[in-house]
């Protein structure tokens, strides 16, 4: 009998993180790959400055993990208005524009845009 999607989610979410994190491994292991980032996208509803954004950074420094983190989310700027998808166009927080700031972060850094 095959396992469902839904089943393999719903075993996940009775894991712990450290449960989970082997597994990733063994997984990167047994496959050659890795889900490692070079970078960390922290994209919020709210404003890019603070909120998720922060949290994201503040939990990576208490775990200290050191790595890029860029942040995404709505400018400390009066949005015209329009309807959301105008709006997220406009903020850069649709599908390209966060894509696009992700690829220059990337560019930055100097890193691959695809894995290897």
């Amino acid at each position: 009998m095959a396992i469902t999607k839904e089943e393999v989610v719903e075993w996940l979410s009775a894991q712990t993180v450290l449960e989970v994190a082997d597994l990733v491994k063994e997984l990167e292991e047994k496959w050659g790959v890795s889900a490692a980032a070079p970078v960390a996208v922290a994209a919020a509803g709210g404003a890019a400055a603070g909120g998720a954004g922060a949290a994201v950074s503040e939990f990576l420094v208490q775990q200290g993990i050191v790595m890029p983190v860029l942040h995404i989310g709505l400018p400390d700027r009066f949005i015209d208005h329009g309807n959301h998808s105008e709006q997220l166009r406009d903020s850069g927080l649709d599908k390209d524009g966060i894509l696009h700031n992700i690829e220059q972060r990337l560019n930055i850094l100097n890193l691959p845009k695809r894995a290897s």
